[in-house]
């Protein structure tokens, strides 16, 4: 088929999930015959449902009424239509039912239910739970794909949900390994030295470990130099002269890529993440990375290979793994081109974005033919 598809995107504004939405826009400029309508749904917004009481603390059910509340006001029929995440389908039964879905999730309920305390996820009242978890297994049965950002996600989808695995494809989401790269001119004397310069990205300094890594690298005086890439200012960093917060850095700006590129170890020590795209982007730049085994990180880091994986919230074992890479310059250097590798086999994002843009194809086409 030639004839230009038309699909609506409900995406969610929230996190990480941002990143993903700002790079398919990218991607889908390339593909002409695909008309996209952005739909784009935030976690927090001065609309009705944020002045519900029992509503407005409920991520899920802000999603779903939030996304039929736009597919209510679009007036053109689509093709297809692909949520991300989940929770954006929850509510939009009636669209599905007569349009083909993808459904696009880092983590199913049940999934995310297992890293929630990092979340500070609190179990709802136990009718409001049952209703939730009813309305995602329908809409789950009513999408015509999955793309799952991780086995970790497939593997909840076939064993929880009773999807079958012909359905899901798992696609990460990748990086721009052209944009994302170290040119053997510009390796920093950094790459060199015995001794580390850590580099942490994330907002949720909490959750991510930040602060974590903070009060370590304060225990060891001016052994070790941080940066700290988030979005707000850091409390006990102040008059640090071994600890750099670098705030309001764009994902994929020459800024944020220079901060990686100066760096000798990525951390990324998380109590709880689905899938850290900050992780790719250093994989790209040739870092090691330290990061805790939760989620769908294992997937991404090989220990003792491409990095290191420790347990969460455990200071000691961030201590020693920075202490271990620090003053070992030739074994950073192997695990660094060992992740490149490993990036550009697995998570090079102009394929893995490309392919995302065929299954989307795809079953805009079961739609156009209907």
């Amino acid at each position: 088929m030639t004839s230009s598809r038309r699909v609506g995107f409900l995406m969610s504004q929230n996190l990480g999930h941002i990143v993903h939405f700002e790079r398919l826009r990218r991607e889908l400029g390339n593909h002409p015959d695909i008309i996209p309508e952005w739909m784009l749904i935030p976690p927090y917004a001065n609309d009705v449902w944020q002045r519900l009481p029992l509503i407005r603390k409920n991520l899920t059910l802000l999603s779903g009424l939030r996304a039929r509340s736009q597919l209510a006001e679009k007036h053109w029929r689509f093709d297809a239509l692909y949520c991300h995440t989940q929770e954006a389908a929850i509510l939009i039964g009636r669209y599905m039912r007569r349009t083909p879905t993808i459904l696009s999730l880092d983590g199913t309920p049940i999934n995310m239910d297992s890293i929630g305390r990092a979340y500070q996820h609190s179990v709802k009242p136990a009718a409001i739970e049952r209703a939730k978890h009813w309305l995602t297994k329908r809409s789950f049965h009513r999408a015509a794909h999955f793309v799952a950002f991780s086995r970790w996600v497939k593997d909840s989808l076939v064993d929880d949900y009773g999807i079958s695995g012909a359905k899901v494809t798992v696609n990460s989401p990748g990086v721009d390994l052209n944009l994302w790269k170290v040119g053997t001119t510009d390796q920093t004397s950094s790459r060199a030295a015995r001794s580390p310069h850590v580099l942490f990205v994330g907002n949720d300094l909490e959750r991510k470990g930040g602060n974590l890594l903070i009060n370590c690298a304060i225990s060891q005086g001016h052994d070790w130099l941080v940066d700290v890439v988030t979005s707000k200012p850091v409390l006990g960093a102040e008059g640090r002269s071994n600890i750099r917060v670098h705030l309001g850095l764009r994902a994929d700006s020459p800024a944020l890529i220079s901060v990686y590129r100066n760096a000798n170890i990525f951390a990324l020590p998380t109590s709880g993440d689905a899938l850290a795209l900050v992780i790719l982007e250093a994989m790209a730049m040739q870092l090691p990375v330290i990061a805790t085994a939760v989620g769908g990180i294992s997937e991404l880091v090989v220990h003792g290979e491409t990095g290191l994986l420790i347990p969460p919230n455990s200071p000691a074992a961030l201590t020693e793994a920075i202490r271990e890479l620090g003053s070992d310059p030739q074994r950073r250097l192997q695990m660094g081109n060992a992740a490149r590798r490993r990036a550009e086999s697995y998570f090079d994002g102009a394929r893995t974005y490309r392919e995302l843009v065929s299954v989307i194809r795809e079953v805009a086409d079961i739609g156009f033919r209907s």
